[in-house]
């Protein structure tokens, strides 16, 4: 059982609460001060959090306008697929006719008795066949150089980049605007276009340090730009997160180059280095078979 000194201990304030006391007391008499600090806090977070909102809502408004692009550039697609629809419609049916003819042809030519009559009647559907052959080869060719007109999509990926250059969905719209570039064969603006990703994407972003890289590296190989080219793949190849199969394709673009560029030695010198280190790739295959022509 307590001693009386010992109740009276226990229903003494504790530390924690004395010194909450002694808080509270302050507060009191700083309400003014505590005001003016509580508004401060206040202040900077809405400040934070209004921050945070507009950068949501800018990149939201990016994603949107990115997608309205890809939209189009989807639809470029479709209006060129819906022509390439209809000449193979038309090919069909003049299939068709050409079934048609050959039956007819066939039945005709069964005939024992050819007289004038009946050959004029081959001679004439054998036109017809032929005429209806070189209607089909036309349409084949047709169909095969039809291509999407991308002019006004990939000015829009152009300015997109342009606009929002320091933003990963802008690199995107800037790859795809320099593939587009290429395409039509303007080199040079693509390079340019890849050069700006680059310089912006960070270091350990292995998609657009290598694969965009490499798509660099061709561009420049197209153009015959073989010293910035060799520069280029080198700074690939020091890439210390490559992998295996990254690290063969590097190599075999630098052993690509050295053969344009007329270098046969330095190129079989790579080609080896492939084989060696990299036998089981796909780039060793090929290796192999380029080193075969020098």
């Amino acid at each position: 059982m307590a001693t009386k000194k010992e109740r009276q201990q226990l229903k003494a304030p504790d530390l924690l609460q004395i010194k909450a006391y002694a808080f509270g007391e302050w507060v009191q008499k700083n309400r003014k001060i505590v005001g003016l600090i509580g508004g401060a806090l206040v202040v900077s977070v809405v400040s934070v959090l209004s921050w945070r909102y507009h950068l949501s809502n800018e990149r939201h408004d990016r994603a949107i306008a990115l997608s309205e692009i890809d939209q189009l550039y989807t639809s470029e697609d479709l209006a060129v697929e819906d022509k390439r629809n209809a000449l193979m419609s038309e090919f069909t049916e003049l299939n068709k006719e050409k079934k048609k003819l050959n039956e007819d042809l066939s039945e005709l030519n069964s005939n024992d008795k050819k007289n004038d009559q009946l050959k004029q009647k081959i001679q004439k559907k054998t036109k017809e066949l032929e005429g209806l052959d070189k209607k089909s080869a036309d349409l084949i060719e047709k169909a095969q150089l039809l291509k999407a007109d991308h002019t006004i999509s990939q000015e829009k990926y152009f300015n997109f980049f342009s606009e929002h250059t320091k933003y990963p969905q802008a690199w995107r719209a800037g790859l795809k605007a320099a593939s587009l570039l290429a395409e039509s064969k303007e080199y040079t603006k693509a390079v340019e276009v890849l050069t700006r990703i680059l310089e912006k994407a960070p270091q350990e972003d292995l998609f657009y340090q290598f694969q965009v890289r490499l798509f660099y590296i061709n561009l420049l190989e197209e153009q015959s730009r073989y010293e910035e080219a060799f520069s280029e793949t080198d700074k690939l190849l020091s890439l210390t997160t490559l992998d295996e199969s990254q690290k063969s394709k590097a190599l075999f673009k630098k052993g690509r180059l050295f053969m344009h560029s007329g270098n046969s030695k330095d190129a079989v010198l790579v080609f080896d280095q492939i084989l060696n280190d990299y036998s089981l790739s796909a780039e060793a295959q090929q290796a192999r078979a380029f080193k075969a022509l020098l």
